[in-house]
C-alpha cells in the first residue's frame, strides 16, 4: 500500500483474494502493433498536484452511487456502455454491413480489421496498465487520509455507480481505448469518414462485475453523428461509472 499504487479491494471486486486480471494481456502478442508498449500512455498527474486534485473530486462526485450532480443521461450512458466492447461493437458492425450493402470480401475486412484493432486496444491498454499500477478511485477515494495530499477529502463509505471495482490497475481506461479503436477501424472501413449518423443497440448489461444479475438498458439505444463521437461517449462514460 502507497499512494498512487493499485492495491487489492476483493470484496468490491468479487474475485478471490490475490486474484489479478488482465496480466496476460500485457505479454500477449499484438496483431498490428511492433510491440505491446507500442502507445506509451502519459504518466497520470501526481497525487499531491492540483491537477490530481481536480480529477479526484470530480470523479468523487459524478461517480458516486447516489451523485448529486450526474444526470440521468449520464447515468444511463455510465451503464449502458458496460457491455464489454468485443461484444457491442461486432453487433454494431453486423448492422452497419447490412446498412451499407457490402460485399462478402468487404464486410470480412471489416470484422477483421475492427476485432483486431480491439485487440491490440486491449494488449497495449494493459501492458500500460501494469506499468504505471495506478490506484482505483475506489481505493484512492477511501484512504485519502494517507495519500499525502492536503486537499482531497475522505468519504469512508463511497461508493461507486454500480458498486463494482475490476481486479486490475485502473489507468489508462481499457474500454475507452478499444471503443475507440474499433470506431476508428468503421469511420475508415465503411467508406464513409468519420461523419455517420447511426444507433447502436445494448439490451442489457451486467448489473455489477462478470457473472452479476444483468438489468434492461431503459432506453436500450442510443445515436451518434459520428464514429469519434461514440468512440469520446465510450471512454467519459467511465468517468460517470468509475470504472476505467
Amino acid at each position: 500500500m502507497a499512494p498512487g499504487v493499485y492495491a487489492e479491494f476483493n470484496e468490491h471486486s468479487g474475485t478471490p483474494e490475490g486474484f489479478v486480471f488482465g496480466s496476460g494481456w500485457a505479454k500477449a502478442q499484438p496483431f498490428l502493433l511492433t510491440e505491446q508498449g507500442h502507445f506509451r500512455s502519459p504518466p497520470s498527474p501526481e497525487i499531491n498536484s492540483d491537477a490530481y486534485t481536480i480529477a479526484f473530486n470530480e470523479v468523487k462526485e459524478v461517480g458516486c452511487f447516489e451523485s448529486e450532480t450526474r444526470s440521468t443521461d449520464q447515468s444511463h450512458m455510465a451503464m449502458w456502455w458496460k457491455d464489454f466492447v468485443e461484444n457491442s461493437h461486432n453487433r454494431l458492425a453486423r448492422d452497419l454491413v447490412h446498412v451499407e450493402n457490402l460485399n462478402f470480401w468487404e464486410a470480412s475486412r471489416t470484422f477483421a480489421l475492427m476485432n483486431m484493432a480491439i485487440y491490440d486496444a486491449y494488449v497495449n491498454v494493459f501492458d500500460n496498465k501494469f506499468y504505471y499500477n495506478h490506484w482505483r478511485p475506489y481505493t484512492a477515494i477511501r484512504w485519502v487520509d494517507n495519500d499525502g495530499n492536503p486537499d482531497t477529502e475522505l468519504d469512508a463509505d463511497w461508493n461507486n455507480l454500480h458498486k463494482h471495482t475490476y481486479a486490475f490497475p485502473s489507468y489508462p481506461s481499457a474500454h475507452g481505448s478499444a471503443s475507440s479503436a474499433a470506431m476508428t477501424v468503421l469511420s475508415y472501413t465503411l467508406g464513409t469518414g468519420n461523419a455517420y449518423q447511426f444507433t447502436m443497440t445494448i439490451e442489457e448489461v451486467d448489473m455489477a462485475g462478470p457473472f452479476s444479475e444483468k438489468i434492461k438498458m431503459n432506453p436500450p439505444t442510443r445515436s451518434f453523428n459520428s464514429f469519434f463521437e461514440a468512440g469520446m461517449e465510450a471512454a467519459m462514460s467511465r468517468v460517470y461509472l468509475v470504472c476505467p
